[in-house]
């Protein structure tokens, strides 16, 4: 396996993990509602942390959110991003942009560590199935199937 698709591997793992512990196996996860309804979607995205993502598009849509999370990560944690430290991420996701330092956010990673070592992913050809996902010809790209 080149490193290329292991990192793909990794972060599709990570957005998955990510999707089961924000709506825990919920039958329709793109439409789940959490918060008293100020949480929505596959990975239960509010509105003032999609604003602070510079991401437009309805977060319903998995590649909509994938996008709305790595534009704040972006933002409130570039490092962990090139150097994809899961745990910083996830607790930003949870906590904020400073959920990083949140002793609160540490059950949440605790759960997201779960599922990504633990987790039921289907992999095909490095990329998981069900995401509607796959690489672009360079091999480096996540791309959405049409």
């Amino acid at each position: 396996m080149t490193t290329a698709a292991y990192i793909l591997v990794s972060w599709l793992s990570f957005f998955n993990a990510l999707q089961e512990v924000e709506t825990g196996g919920h039958a329709d996860p793109a439409n789940a509602i959490g918060d008293g309804g100020r949480s929505i979607g596959w990975l239960q995205i509010q509105a003032p942390y999609q604003q602070d993502s510079d991401v437009k598009g309805d977060v319903r849509k998995w590649d909509v959110a994938i996008q709305v999370c790595l534009g704040y990560w972006t933002r409130y944690c570039r490092t962990a991003v090139i150097e994809r430290n899961w745990q910083t991420m996830a607790r930003i996701h949870n906590g904020g942009p400073r959920g990083a330092r949140k002793r609160a956010t540490l059950p949440y990673w605790g759960k997201v560590y779960q599922e990504i070592e633990y987790g039921q992913c289907t992999v095909i050809g490095g990329v998981p199935k069900h995401l509607g996902l796959e690489l672009d010809t360079s091999g480096r790209m996540i791309v959405l199937k049409n």
